[in-house]
């Protein structure tokens, strides 16, 4: 008999804690199996019975093979044939005796199928279906004060300070409101490339506590792409999947630019209301930081470009800049610093005593891609070191 169904929505690792902690309180002798032992089971012939040998033999039909914990996590969804989401409760678990259920971000259907057939039935008994979202961290308005006040001291970014300010003036916002209101935070980074916007954004992530989930727009250019974003069957990868599967509350959309407008249609209801769903999925994405990042040059562009929807729901627009000549330089003496710190004491000083830095310092404005800056400066630094061994 079914003693219990923990339906998780939430990371990975977060799921499999919290199973453990499940396991650990019931009796060591009780096995474990995943969805892959109960199909490979059932394709074997002494489970896999016939719709004749059910009238002929009602004994073979009432024995069901006993599996005592059957852990599904959200990748098994993806490797089994699309009829087995249509079927999983009737054709998979009613096919066995189960006593406890414990299954991670599970589509909508097979989640509602689950409670309707066995809500009214656990509950009889005292336990009951559970529905658990995980509790993504949420800073205080103390927190966010004080990253700020670490943004402006370290080197995480260089220049870009109105942008940091704003950023944190959008988070401080919604964690002092987050008691009124649970609407997402929606942020557009703006401006050149190179210049720290996604830099900045994963950063943010550390004061959630996980990493952000990043989605590609620039690689949603095929027909794969609407799949991805409205939904298809469970083999194909997924928007919703991937960010029910978030480790926090942070999700980078990169290049916010590069998409046909035709997918912004879906930010509507999760700009507005945290909310979002797919042919598959139903993801709950209140209190969410949204940073989107664009190469928009200006306001009247991302107008042009999304559509007042679309700008109408973002709710801060914060346009990076260009690096002062001053503050590239201050890059590029990082950067050495940085990479030559690496390096073995006598080939530190081979670098030091070399005239790299300098030409660099020199010709500073002529780089404003920073990104490629610091790679630039890195392979110069071990092509030169190069040469010099060959001479020695």
């Amino acid at each position: 008999m079914m003693q219990k169904i923990l339906i998780f929505k939430g990371p990975d690792k977060k799921f499999d804690e919290k199973v453990e902690n499940e396991i650990a309180k019931l009796p060591k002798e009780l096995e474990r199996y995943s969805l892959g032992d109960l199909i490979k089971q059932l394709d074997t012939k002494d489970v896999n019975i016939t719709m004749s040998q059910q009238k002929q033999n009602k004994d073979v039909l009432n024995k069901k093979p006993e599996k005592d914990i059957v852990i599904v996590h959200n990748s098994d969804f993806t490797s089994v044939n699309p009829h087995v989401i249509l079927n999983f409760v009737n054709g998979i678990i009613n096919r066995f005796v189960i006593q406890y259920l414990y299954i991670q971000n599970p589509p909508f259907r097979i989640e509602k199928s689950l409670i309707s057939k066995y809500g009214n039935i656990i509950s009889k008994y005292g336990n009951m279906v559970i529905d658990k979202n995980y509790n993504y961290h949420k800073p205080n308005a103390k927190s966010v004060l004080k990253y700020y006040k670490e943004l402006q001291d370290s080197k995480i970014v260089f220049g870009q300070e109105e942008a940091k300010k704003q950023t944190c003036i959008g988070l401080f916002k919604q964690v002092y409101q987050i008691a009124q209101k649970s609407k997402p935070l929606v942020l557009l980074y703006y401006g050149p490339s190179g210049v720290g916007k996604t830099e900045l954004a994963k950063n943010i992530s550390s004061l959630y506590k996980g990493n952000l989930t990043r989605i590609q727009f620039s690689m949603m250019q095929t027909e794969d792409a609407v799949k991805y974003v409205f939904g298809s069957d469970n083999t194909h990868p997924s928007m919703a999947r991937d960010l029910l599967a978030r480790e926090s509350n942070v999700v980078l959309i990169d290049e916010f630019d590069k998409v046909s407008p035709t997918f912004y249609n879906v930010f509507y209801q999760m700009f507005d209301e945290g909310k979002f769903k797919d042919a598959l999925y139903r993801v709950n994405l209140e209190n969410c930081i949204f940073i989107l990042t664009s190469n928009f040059d200006n306001t009247d562009e991302i107008i042009q470009r999304v559509g007042m929807p679309i700008f109408s729901r973002i709710d801060i627009k914060i346009q990076f800049e260009l690096l002062t000549v001053q503050q590239k330089r201050k890059v590029i003496k990082s950067t050495f610093r940085k990479v030559i710190k690496q390096l073995l004491p006598k080939d530190r000083t081979i670098i030091k005593s070399s005239n790299l830095q300098n030409l660099y310092l020199e010709h500073a404005d002529d780089f404003n891609n920073i990104r490629m800056l610091n790679k630039i400066i890195e392979n110069d630094i071990y092509h030169y070191l190069m040469n010099e061994k060959l001479k020695e």
